[in-house]
């Protein structure tokens, strides 16, 4: 064999090794839920938190970096238009903090929620969960404080630094 084969399968390996590392890190976060969740692969807003390439598989994740992506479960597929960055959005949604008390419900207030994925007319937690589901889909999103209402919340429904849930049934993508 030549030098050039060589570091091609050497080079190879580490890829493999690094790539099985994470699908190991990933199955790991989420052994303590009964239903696999997939974490969505929109990423938030401060780069600098995000770890290094060398860094990914061998520093322990710091706190603040925990809490920062949304997590996802279709519960139906739905069909037709997919929501994507710059759909117009129509949805019904009922937000939850987790021991379950409601905080919002749109069904509730008869008319369902509107606005434009990307633009920062709906919540950032709720943006980032509708984005791939399609018309007439539901799904169920879990939302770290830091995507919904941080350190503030809303005096008297949502409490500083809570996480939410929401189930979200899409009604139409324009």
């Amino acid at each position: 064999m030549n030098f050039s084969r060589i570091v091609l399968i050497a080079t190879g390996l580490v890829a493999l090794g690094l790539v099985l590392a994470r699908v190991l890190d990933r199955e790991s976060d989420n052994t303590d839920s009964k239903d696999k969740l997939v974490t969505a692969s929109i990423k938030t807003d401060t780069p600098s938190s995000e770890p290094k390439e060398s860094e990914a598989n061998s520093a322990p994740i710091a706190q603040e970096r925990l809490n920062t992506t949304v997590k996802t479960k279709d519960l139906s597929m739905g069909s037709t238009k997919k929501a994507e960055l710059g759909s117009q959005v129509s949805f019904h949604v009922v937000v939850q903090l987790m021991d379950g008390k409601v905080v919002f419900n749109s069904r509730g207030q008869g008319q369902p929620w509107t606005g434009t994925i990307g633009d920062g007319s709906l919540l950032n937690g709720i943006d980032r969960g509708i984005r791939g589901m399609f018309q007439g889909g539901k799904r169920a999103v879990w939302i770290p404080s830091r995507l919904a209402y941080g350190t503030n919340g809303i005096s008297g429904q949502v409490p500083p630094n809570a996480d939410l849930y929401a189930e979200v049934e899409l009604i139409a993508v324009y």
